[in-house]
This record gives structure tokens, C-alpha cells and sequence, in this order.
């Protein structure tokens, strides 16, 4: 995962390659299959993942079909690399993912670190060093200013040090133009280049207006009920309509911009690079920003209908990088700042340089606790920041107080933040300790495990390995034979019967194989097996039966969670494999298993409840969100995310503004998930969707929207911005 341009998709090629290279040579290697899922398609003829890996398929071999993908499959050879999980919106498609991917190799892309996918092991790709940015310059511009160099590196360390931001400041760099304040700028002035070296010239304004006009269209949402979502690609014939001429669609392509993939009638037109639709689609609303400032109505629209919702905040953000008026840019931070005061911080440090120090002061004067404060100008990654953050530390010298400014001050890596690290750790014995003691810790640990290691007999682990394994085929033989002149129940009966020295390894493999054999068809034995007198037994055929999602088995497992009086293993086994089956069956008893007085029973059901989508639930789990144990607490947490409801943000708010930094992570999850900021603007605008109410979607005027401040203690909104001070009088009750 990464931020936009980070280079996710030349990293996955790059895999891509080096997995097929040793396929080459080796033919019992996964066969790698790269797809991007911005050409996914609901319907047609290549619809659904099967046909993109089909295309990527026929794109290195035409004679490859979908006999290949079967037995690509049947001899778990596929190794799928999908590009752009965030780009998958609609929930069918992700189902069609989930559901293919069950049982093969995947390595995916996203923006993002939960997209609503629930995978384990993730990686992020680090923006590039500093070092890195100076030898990529030096090497393409030797014989440069130095100090034009240096400035060059230090504007991409501003911008975020992506590749893609390296490669535009540097394609703007040679053309001896001045070097851009604002990301905004360099998109505007990197497209312009693009425009300028077209085959066929054409006005830059007009060209411009022409694709945000695309962009633009592309961000409204496909879905009449669900204006959180938008478009990667569309048809010809629509960016025809948007566009208002077939010719000026013809224009666009000459300037590489835009990607045209399939056949002629059935073409989809997309922007190269998700990113650019991102700015086109800011420059569109920047031409309505004025007529969206004019009054309150306009004021509730641009917060309703914009900063709400996640799809537009990157446009949002270069949209204020362009923003020439202060007036404008500080309006919009306060009413981001009202929708949600992270998403606030953020845009106080997306303005130009010259308007930061006030946008940053508003951030600096949310009425909240030192550490949420600390948090929120760090989120602003903006210089203007750390005045703030140094007064902090001035004013309290505290240990609390200073790990607080530390963890604000550190993703900045500016030559001010390190001198102000440096400062604050050289006042602290205990923060001296902790950096001089980090590599004896480190090499502690290391060694620790080193003994750990040396301890583990390797010889035995692999023999017992071994006599499992030659066991489990002896079984797997057994029961394939037998299935020829007996029923299934008889062969488990018989199995479940032989003295437990006999069978003690061979019999704690059997839920497994039988699954593993028969799938589906293994419900009756694994019911029997559920029934044993051996708890072990009954625990393995469960935690096997919560692997098949199947109407007969949720009626079984529900039936089972009744029995209160089961062993508490057996109980936790029941409610975990109920949440494993997927089912939709919000059971009472799942319910009432948050009350239970055994810890691990509450928390097995939180899990469950997590996983089956409880919606009911969540008033129980934010009371859990708060219980006294952290196993329960992390659990609760976890289970509100995999809900995907926005309900529970605003009471997680409040609960982070008094103090608890770890339902950070759980806020912005959620967020990623319900792909909106605020719960409640959110509502509002669906209740004035309706037919009674007149409508608005990201054009004409909406209802007035009501305030909302789920985020903070006291939220205070100062108009006279121009008239702060360090130490303002007190200030006045909000606006209702």
C-alpha cells in the first residue's frame, strides 16, 4: 500500500516479472497473472475477475482459454497480482474478488491500508529518501545549480517524495520554468507540458476545461443510492456526452492523458493515472468554489456535498493548493475543520505557503486535549506547525507532553522539526535513555530469539511432521475406500469408536480432511464428530464446520450456541465458527454472549459479531469499546471497523477527545470504510434526497445541513481570523 504515485504499480510489475522469470525455470512455480481492477466489469462477455485474468491471459498468448485458468487452479498454480483494490467500489465486484481468492496466491495493491479488505500481512512503500531524491537529480541534471538543485529536493521533500513527484518537478525543472509552491501548481504546470508538446495545438485553457469537465463527471457516483461512490473509467458514448462532442474526445487522446483500452464500440475511456483525474476533477471545482462561498446554503452544499466524502478529498486538497484568495482557502479549512477535525488539519497544510500561517492557527486554537492538538498540527505537515508545537514544549516541560510534540514533529523530517527533536530529547534524561538504549534493546531481543531458535529440535519437529502427514494419507486412503460400500456417518462412527491410543493423531486430523476431501458433503460427519465425547474432537469439527457456509450448518451452529452449559472451549469454538460462516442471522444469543462472565467467550463474540455485520449490536460494542480489559477493548474496536457503519464515529470522537489516541486508527478505518468523514452530514444529505425534499447531487442547492462537532470537546469557529492573538480573550458560544 501507498500514497498516490508512490509506485504500487511499477513495484507489482516489477514482481510480476521475477515470479514469471522462475516459472521459466521451474515448472512447479505459481504462474503469476497480473490484473488491474480499473478495467473491471460487472457485465459482458469477460465480466467478473475470470475475464480480467482471461484478457491478461490472451494478452501474452491468444491460444490461452479458460480450460488454462481451470487447470491453473486445480493445481494451485495461480499467483494473482490485482492492481488497485481501492479502485473496486461496488460491493458485487468485491464479493466476486473475495470469493475466487479464497484459496490461491494474491498480492494486491491499494491506496490505503484497509479498503475494507481485512488482510493480514500488509506492506507500505516508504516515500524516497532524501538521498535517493538528490541522486536522481544529480544524475539527469549534472550540470545544474547546485543550489537550484537543492531546492529542487527540497520542494519534492514538501510535496510528499513519491516517484510521481519526483518525475514531474523534474520534467518541469528542465524546461528552466520556476519551480512550483504548491502540489496543485505542479499538476497544473506538469499537464500543461503535456498539452504544449501535443501533435495538434490547442488553447490550454480550453483543453483544460475540456478534461475537468471528464474528471468531473467521472467523480459522480454511479449509483443513485450511494453518493459515496465514483467512476475510474466510462464508456466512449458517455465521455461523448460529457464532453459534448465526439471531437473533443478525439482532441483529448493526442495528448496522452487519457487511455482508450478495448474494442471499437465497446471502448472505456479512463485518465492514465487515478491522480490526474484527481486534479482535473479539482480544477472543475475550482470553478465553482466562489458560487459555493456566496451564502450558507452554498457554504452546507461544498460540506455536504464535497468535503464529506472521501472520493473528493485529493481533488479538494490541490483544489485549495490553487486557491488564490485567503478568504476562500480559510472558509473551506473551517468547514472541513467542522466535518471532521482531522480531515481540517490536513487541508490547513494543503493551502498555499502564504495563507498556512492562519489556516494552521486555526488548527492551533480547536478548544481540544494537548495531544489531540499535537496530533492535529503534525496533520498538517506544514512548517507554520512547529512554532506551535515548540510553545507547547516551553510552556510544559513535561515527559507527556514532550513524547507528544516528539510524535508531532517526526513525520516532518524539515530541518527546523530535527533541531527541535534534537532540543527536546537533549531536556530529557529518560528520552536519552531510550535513544541510547535502542540497539542494546534491539541486539537483546535478537539474541533472545536466537536462543529461542537453538533451543527447537529440528530433527523431531520434522519426524513428527512426517508421521502426520503419512497418517493423514492413510486416512484420506481409508475413507476414500470405504465411501465406495458405506455411508459417511458409519465411516466417522467407526473412526470416533477405536481406542484413543490407536487413533489419538489420526482422528484430530479427520475434521480437517474430511473438509478438505468431501467440502460440503462432509457436513454429516462433521456433525457427528461435533457430537463426540472427546472436547478436542468436538472442537476441531467445529472450528472446520465454521468453514462452510452452508444453511445446514448456521441452523446447527445457532442451535448449539444455545446450550450455555457446554465447556467454555466448546462455546468459544461455536460462536467463532458462526461468524466464520458469513452468516447474516443476527442471533440474540450471539448477542448476549457480550454479557458473558468469561472474558474469552465476550471476546469470541465480539469477533463474530465484527465479522457477521451485527449492525444491532454496535450501541453493545461501543459499551465495549470502554470495558476495562484491553484484549476486549482492541476486540470491540476491530468489530466496529468490519461492520463498515458509520454510526459509532461520533461517540468514538468523543471518547478520542477525551483522551483516547488509540481509536485513531479505528475512526479513520471506519471512515475509509463508510468512505465519508461525518455520520450525521451524511444522513442529512440522504434524508434531502428524498422525494419529498428537494435534491441536490454535487450541483444545485441542498437543504440546509446542521452543524455537527462529533469531534472535539468544545469546538469553536472564529470568523475574524485576521484578529487572533497568542492568548485571545474568551471566546463567544459558537454560532448556532
Amino acid at each position: 500500500m501507498g500514497s498516490s504515485g508512490a509506485g504500487k504499480s511499477t513495484l507489482l510489475a516489477r514482481i510480476f516479472w521475477q515470479a514469471a522469470e522462475r516459472a521459466r525455470h521451474d515448472e512447479t512455480a505459481p504462474i503469476p497473472v497480473l490484473v488491474e481492477l480499473k478495467a473491471y466489469q460487472l457485465v459482458g462477455d469477460r465480466s467478473g475477475i475470470r475475464g480480467l485474468i482471461l484478457n491478461s491471459l490472451e494478452s501474452h498468448d491468444p491460444s490461452l482459454d479458460s480450460d488454462d485458468l481451470k487447470k491453473l487452479l486445480k493445481q494451485k498454480r495461480l499467483m494473482l497480482l490485482v492492481d488497485g483494490l481501492n479502485e473496486l467500489q461496488q460491493a458485487q465486484a468485491k464479493n466476486d474478488l473475495k470469493k475466487f481468492c479464497l484459496n490461491i496466491s494474491l498480492i494486491a495493491t491499494a491506496r490505503h491500508a484497509g479498503d475494507g479488505w481485512e488482510i493480514e500481512r500488509k506492506l507500505e512503500l516508504q516515500p524516497l529518501s532524501q538521498l535517493q531524491v538528490r541522486d536522481f537529480l544529480e544524475v539527469r541534471l549534472p550540470t545544474s545549480d547546485r543550489d537550484r538543485l537543492q531546492e529542487l529536493s527540497d520542494r519534492v521533500q514538501d510535496f510528499g517524495q513519491t516517484p510521481l513527484m519526483v518525475w514531474m518537478l523534474y520534467c518541469i525543472f528542465r524546461t528552466g520554468d520556476e519551480i512550483p509552491e504548491t502540489r496543485g501548481e505542479v499538476y497544473r504546470k506538469f499537464t500543461n507540458l503535456y498539452v504544449e508538446r501535443s501533435k495538434e495545438g490547442i488553447d490550454l485553457d480550453e483543453s483544460r476545461s475540456l478534461l475537468s469537465r471528464l474528471a468531473f463527471g467521472m467523480m459522480q457516483s454511479p449509483e443513485p443510492g450511494d453518493p459515496t461512490d465514483f467512476q475510474l473509467d466510462i464508456s466512449e458514448v458517455d465521455a461523448q456526452n460529457l464532453l459534448g462532442s465526439e471531437k473533443g474526445l478525439k482532441l483529448l487522446r493526442n495528448y496522452h492523458l487519457l487511455q482508450s483500452p478495448g474494442e471499437s464500440g465497446n471502448r472505456r475511456v479512463r485518465f492514465c493515472h487515478q491522480s490526474l483525474q484527481e486534479y482535473y476533477a479539482a480544477e472543475a471545482l475550482l470553478t465553482q468554489l466562489p458560487k459555493l462561498l456566496e451564502d450558507q446554503q452554498g457554504n452546507n452544499d461544498l460540506k455536504s456535498d464535497y468535503l464529506n466524502y472521501i472520493k473528493w478529498t485529493e481533488p479538494v486538497a490541490l483544489m485549495l493548493a490553487l486557491v488564490e484568495s485567503e478568504a476562500q482557502a480559510v472558509r473551506v479549512v473551517e468547514l472541513a475543520l467542522e466535518a471532521d477535525l482531522m480531515l481540517g488539519a490536513r487541508l490547513a497544510g494543503e493551502v498555499p505557503p502564504r495563507f498556512q500561517e492562519r489556516t494552521v492557527g486555526m488548527v492551533n486554537l480547536l478548544e481540544t486535549t494537548l495531544e489531540l492538538k499535537c496530533k492535529l498540527l503534525s496533520r498538517t505537515a506544514s512548517e507554520k506547525a512547529i512554532p506551535h508545537l515548540s510553545k507547547f514544549q516551553r510552556e510544559e516541560k513535561s515527559l507527556s507532553t514532550s513524547l507528544s510534540v516528539l510524535l508531532a514533529l517526526s513525520p516532518m523530517k524539515t530541518n527546523s522539526s530535527i533541531r527541535e527533536i534534537n532540543g527536546i530529547i537533549s531536556q530529557h534524561d529518560e528520552l536519552k535513555d531510550i535513544q541510547n538504549n535502542s540497539s542494546k534493546i534491539f541486539q537483546n531481543i535478537t539474541e533472545s530469539l536466537s536462543n529461542v531458535w537453538k533451543n527447537i529440535n529440528f530433527n523431531k519437529l520434522s519426524e513428527s511432521i512426517e508421521r502426520i502427514k503419512e497418517e493423514k494419507e492413510y486416512l484420506r486412503h481409508y475413507i476414500t475406500e470405504n465411501l465406495k460400500t458405506s455411508s459417511l456417518e458409519k465411516i466417522v462412527t467407526v473412526l470416533l469408536q477405536k481406542p484413543c491410543e490407536e487413533s489419538f493423531h489420526t482422528l484430530y486430523c479427520l475434521p480437517n480432511l474430511l473438509r478438505e476431501l468431501l467440502g460440503k458433503q462432509a457436513i454429516p460427519g462433521l456433525l457427528i464428530m461435533a457430537a463426540s465425547q472427546d472436547t478436542i474432537i468436538r472442537e476441531l469439527a467445529i472450528q472446520e464446520l465454521g468453514k462452510i457456509s452452508n444453511n445446514v450448518v448456521i441452523s446447527a451452529l445457532i442451535k448449539m450456541i444455545k446450550d450455555r452449559n457446554e465447556p467454555v472451549n466448546i462455546r468459544r469454538a461455536i460462536i467463532l465458527a458462526l461468524g466464520k460462516t458469513g452468516s447474516k442471522i443476527p442471533t440474540l444469543d450471539l448477542i448476549a454472549a457480550l454479557k458473558d462472565p468469561d472474558l474469552s467467550i465476550r471476546r469470541a463474540a465480539i469477533s463474530s459479531i465484527g465479522s457477521i455485520g451485527i449492525e444491532i449490536a454496535i450501541p453493545e460494542l461501543l459499551k465495549s469499546v470502554e470495558d476495562e480489559s484491553l484484549d476486549i477493548r482492541k476486540s470491540a474496536t476491530e468489530a466496529l471497523i468490519k461492520i463498515k457503519d458509520g454510526a459509532s464515529l461520533s461517540h468514538l470522537w468523543h471518547l478520542r477527545c477525551q483522551g483516547r489516541a488509540d481509536l485513531s486508527d479505528t475512526i479513520a478505518a471506519i471512515q475509509e470504510n463508510c468512505r465519508y468523514y461525518n455520520y450525521e452530514i451524511f444522513q442529512a444529505y440522504l434524508e434531502a434526497q428524498k422525494p419529498d425534499r428537494p435534491k441536490s447531487q454535487n450541483s444545485d442547492r441542498s437543504p440546509t445541513t446542521t452543524n455537527h462537532f462529533p469531534n472535539a470537546t468544545e469546538v469553536k469557529i472564529f470568523e475574524n481570523v485576521d484578529r487572533y492573538h497568542e492568548a485571545p480573550p474568551p471566546p463567544k458560544d459558537p454560532p448556532s
